[in-house]
């Protein structure tokens, strides 16, 4: 597994639930963030999570250019570029944003990425684990697998709800 990484070729986020029967992404706000890697160019660009490589959601990316609107002309969205991974029900990635040219370098260190990840308010679900492993005063690692524990429920509550009212349409 790298260790270093080019910032442009990192990318923070959100997880979100896809439906592939109604071939959409739900409206909510970010359930959880993570930090993206991405391997290749254009359409062979390939994403993963750099703190959990198994992980194999479809990556999404908002378009730059064109936008939603309703039949009365109201701006509500933007339209979602496909980028990858195999379509089904379930998490998906929406890329956010690059990672900050202030905080970061050309090139980013893995150490670099989990310091930020252990700062930051936003919910990232592999803070835990790198909370585990880094934090050695054990009332701030209680704090953070206290106030992430909750949001973790939450997220796999969401998705769970989810599944559970496909099957319950058989």
């Amino acid at each position: 597994m790298e260790n270093n990484f080019k910032r442009e070729d990192l990318a923070i986020a959100g997880i979100r639930y896809y439906d592939h029967e109604n071939n959409g992404i739900e409206l909510s706000d970010n359930l959880s963030y993570v930090v993206l890697a991405r391997v290749g160019e254009g359409k062979d660009a390939r994403y993963f999570n750099i703190f959990d490589i198994t992980e194999s959601y479809p990556v999404f990316e908002r378009s730059k250019c064109y936008a939603n609107y309703t039949r009365d002309g109201e701006a509500f969205g933007t339209k979602m570029i496909y980028r990858g991974g195999y379509l089904e029900s379930g998490p998906c990635y929406v890329l956010e944003e690059q990672l900050p040219e202030e905080i970061f370098d050309d090139v980013v260190s893995k150490e670099e990425l989990e310091d930020y990840i252990l700062k930051t308010e936003r919910y990232f679900k592999d803070r835990v684990d790198i909370a585990t492993r880094r934090v050695k005063n054990p009332f701030r690692l209680l704090s953070i697998i206290s106030n992430d524990s909750a949001k973790k429920d939450y997220m796999n509550y969401y998705f769970t709800e989810r599944q559970m009212s496909k099957t319950k349409r058989i």
